[in-house]
């Protein structure tokens, strides 16, 4: 935090800043976090070769012989705040500040000549496996055959750099809502974070009645750099879930014996009704990015009574969450149906997906709270695998899905579309627990802050 207002104060504020980026998120920034390395671990930064910034390029990186040079694909790269606004480069007055401060100064010589090289995600080089490595990685131990093995031409395994969540993702979500019909460009993502995203095409470059860029939005490169991804997100999702197992996981084994953990929790919310008996839940557990970026906010009950019980508790966390993303879906411009929305109508499907997506009884609480119908497909693998290989083979889902270990035809998917209860209560009472849910959020953010700066 204290590297970011350094940063401002020399570049002359966050919304200059900005004016070069796009993409400043403060202390979330790369840049603040450079700094840090260079104040707290100077010699750790003068020993090191290269800087990478994805787990995916550490691993394309190692994972040949001789090792490839080090690289990073668009839109990776966009996340870090490090590359010029509108342009697919780096932004040289970060890399080159030798004139902004002595601090600066110092930082622009330790990253001279580590930053990797920009490419394309299906960018690929063909050499010899380092199967050390490979083996090395836990994760692949058991799941590497024989046959696969057989398959690694020496000196002509190719290796694609790939690209990160968010990238993967947005690809996998576009060919999914071509197979649901969903004629929308924005999706939900629920995992242990979230976000809303929208692919653009041509390149996003900011409204013309915008004086600065949206407060948490993300304008990124698509992995076709021609494109952008814009993306709202919240720090945690489906992590809240993680607070919920540690209360309830010894009652609801034992309530629901023969249910595992997650399924037992989602059938139990069903005892609440809507509104959760008036109980909210701020889902801010680790900070917030989106759409305000504060790190001090945290995540709590608030109206909770001696009435309320287990249930309660369960779906207003579940009911949280889907608030935090009607907020984003306002900062975004997606159109609901919500009294909030200011956009035209729009009943078209919005597909969801991650792990959080998987809960039918959550899915009807986000068509709910949205008050639009959400759009949900299993074709046999996640949807970050099946956009890294879309990214590759530059084909539609449908190849994946046939030529997985377990082919299903496209007959075999399962589709649902949960629709918003036709309930002209629920809509209403939705709209004035999110008001209030908002309200709680601005008001406890000053008591955050205090909080914050607490030392016992």
């Amino acid at each position: 935090v204290q590297e970011a207002k350094h940063i401002e104060k020399i570049f002359g504020g966050s919304s200059e800043i900005e004016k070069m980026s796009g993409n400043w998120k403060g202390a979330a920034s790369c840049l603040p976090k450079l700094l840090w390395l260079s104040r707290y671990k100077r010699v750790q930064f003068e020993q090191s070769d290269t800087i990478l910034f994805g787990a995916h390029s550490y691993i394309s990186w190692k994972l040949l012989l001789p090792a490839r040079s080090a690289e990073c694909d668009y839109t990776t790269a966009s996340t870090t705040g490090l590359m010029e606004k509108g342009s697919a480069a780096w932004c040289s007055r970060f890399l080159h500040a030798e004139n902004a401060d002595a601090e600066m100064a110092t930082l622009s010589l330790l990253v001279k000549g580590k930053f990797p090289k920009l490419i394309n995600s299906a960018d690929a080089e063909s050499g010899h496996i380092n199967l050390q490595f490979l083996f090395a990685m836990d994760k692949f131990k058991k799941k590497i055959s024989a046959t696969c093995l057989e398959k690694l031409q020496p000196g002509r395994t190719k290796v694609y750099h790939g690209a990160g969540d968010l990238a993967t993702t947005s690809v996998g979500a576009k060919f999914a809502s071509q197979l649901m019909n969903c004629t929308r460009n924005e999706y939900i993502y629920v995992g242990t974070s979230g976000w809303i995203a929208q692919i653009t095409s041509p390149k996003y470059t900011g409204d013309r009645a915008e004086s600065k860029p949206k407060a948490g939005v993300f304008n990124l490169l698509a992995p076709d750099p021609s494109k952008s991804v814009r993306a709202a997100p919240l720090t945690t999702a489906g992590g809240c879930i993680n607070l919920l197992e540690n209360l309830f996981s010894s009652f609801l084994s034992k309530e629901y014996p023969e249910l595992c953990f997650h399924d037992a929790l989602y059938l139990h919310s069903k005892e609440s009704p809507v509104g959760s008996n008036k109980l909210i839940f701020l889902p801010h557990l680790n900070g917030e990015r989106s759409p305000v970026n504060d790190p001090n906010v945290k995540g709590g009950f608030i109206g909770l009574k001696s009435s309320h019980n287990a249930s309660d508790m369960i779906r207003a966390t579940l009911e949280g969450i889907c608030f935090q993303y009607r907020w984003l879906a306002e900062t975004l411009g997606v159109k609901t149906n919500t009294k909030d929305c200011m956009d035209a109508v729009d009943s078209s499907p919005l597909l969801i997906t991650g792990g959080g997506a998987s809960s039918e009884v959550w899915r009807q609480i986000f068509a709910d709270v949205l008050n639009v119908p959400i759009a949900f497909i299993d074709i046999g693998v996640d949807m970050t695998t099946l956009g890294t290989v879309a990214l590759i083979l530059e084909n539609s889902a449908r190849t994946l899905a046939q030529n997985h270990e377990n082919p299903v035809t496209e007959d075999e998917f399962y589709r649902q579309i949960s629709y918003p209860a036709d309930d002209d209560r629920v809509r209403a009472g939705y709209d004035e627990l999110y008001r209030v849910w908002r309200d709680m959020f601005q008001v406890l953010r000053e008591p955050f802050a205090r909080l914050s700066q607490i030392v016992i």
